[in-house]
């Protein structure tokens, strides 16, 4: 599975990411697509990186941190990290079997607005 992370190209993690922010529909989440950078191993290269492109989520009256903390606490934790008031995910290390998962936890971060 790492192998095939590392070889996943940034076009290839930038439709899974369209395709993720496509499946969310409508949210109080604000979401957009940023170029970035997967970091490779913690204590074997941890100063390597890979071109990845980043889901970018803000809210409007949340702070990152908030954002954050609500996606770990979540079933299953989310992982991201924070940059320039950003939460960013990186699906580099998500599974496709696991977007599902990640999918219903941003959906449950906050509610999405219904319409009549």
């Amino acid at each position: 599975p790492v192998l095939q992370m590392l070889a996943l190209t940034t076009a290839e993690i930038e439709q899974r990411a369209k395709a993720l922010v496509e499946q969310l529909g409508p949210t109080e989440l604000n979401l957009s697509l940023e170029a970035g950078e997967s970091a490779i191993g913690g204590g074997a290269a941890p100063t390597s990186m890979i071109k990845s492109v980043l889901i970018a989520l803000t809210h409007p009256h949340k702070s990152a941190g908030e954002l954050e903390q609500q996606l770990r606490n979540s079933s299953p934790p989310v992982i991201s990290r924070i940059s320039e008031n950003k939460v960013l995910l990186d699906l580099r290390t998500v599974s496709t079997t696991d977007l599902p998962a990640l999918i219903a936890a941003l959906k449950r971060l906050y509610p999405f607005p219904t319409y009549p």
